[in-house]
């Protein structure tokens, strides 16, 4: 197994569903400093027993699933394709395709860096806000610690903005037996943005059927009309929107990832943000990953 390229993708999937989309950035220095030497491929698939974006779903509890196929190649040059469907236990929604690309290096054993390109293909294409994202991030390691920062300008029908400020740890459970390929990663993560960033990776008729309001009309709580008009704009406040508290336990088999991670979010209001009451949530992801 090369630790450092399952991190890239679960990192990549963390992009999708996870309030903090750094997550699974690995601190543990021996992983930074193992070579990739050959290409990789990698499927994934992350189960999250409810759907998040910054803190938020509008009153519509679901469940999503998020298969996913990656490739990495030894120069840092990545590509990933991934799916989300959305629902409740009975029933699932394929919801979006996500397309990435990116180059993931460092300046120094204990300083990485990454740039990223991701599009989205909704499912209908209609449902779509934001589109497109264009990212930014890097990281300093000190021995079992690390933190960072990245930043996402999502380009669509709207322009958004997302800045993640983030902690983490990683520690091995044990040297010998089960334990010996077990870890936890705990991390806090600080996610500010623009009030329209949900639609990232949320369709926008779940805010329109869950407030009975038109997106672009919020403020003015109109009702929706059919069909709906999107031609008109509006302005977005930036602030901090939620902060999240995860646990991820991790468990190493050859080629095999296995996770499991608790959340707490806590939903922090922007100004004039009022047709949602925010609040905290707890909710745990399921994940298995096979690198080939």
């Amino acid at each position: 197994m090369k630790p450092l390229l399952t991190s890239l993708i679960l990192i990549l999937l963390g992009q999708l569903c996870a309030q903090n989309p750094d997550i699974n950035r690995l601190p543990d220095t021996s992983f930074q400093t193992q070579q990739i030497k050959t290409a990789s491929w990698t499927i994934s698939t992350t189960f999250n027993s409810r759907v998040l974006s910054a803190g938020r779903d509008f009153g519509s509890s679901q469940v999503g699933l998020f298969p996913g196929v990656f490739y990495s190649h030894p120069t840092g040059l990545y590509v990933g394709l991934s799916g989300s469907m959305y629902g409740d236990s009975a029933s699932l929604s394929y919801t979006q395709t996500n397309l990435s690309l990116g180059f993931a290096g460092s300046f120094t054993s204990n300083w990485r860096y990454g740039l990223s390109f991701a599009h989205t293909f909704f499912n209908p294409a209609e449902e779509g806000l934001l589109s497109n994202g264009i990212g930014l991030s890097t990281d300093l390691t000190f021995g079992a610690f690390n933190v960072g920062t990245s930043f996402t300008a999502m380009l669509g029908e709207e322009n958004g903005y997302r800045l993640n400020l983030f902690s983490s740890g990683y520690w091995p459970l044990g040297q010998k037996g089960v334990l010996g390929n077990c870890a936890i990663g705990p991390s806090l993560s600080g996610l500010f943005g623009t009030e329209n960033i949900p639609f990232y990776t949320l369709p926008l008729a779940q805010f329109e059927r869950a407030t009975g309001v038109r997106w672009t009309e919020r403020k003015k709580k109109l009702p929706t009309p059919t069909p709906r008009p999107r031609q008109e704009g509006s302005a977005n406040v930036f602030g901090l929107m939620s902060i999240n508290l995860a646990v991820p336990f991790y468990y190493y088999a050859g080629n095999w990832t296995f996770g499991l991670t608790p959340n707490l979010v806590v939903s922090v209001p922007l100004p004039g943000e009022t047709y949602e009451e925010q609040s905290s949530s707890a909710y745990f992801g399921l994940s298995i990953s096979r690198q080939f």
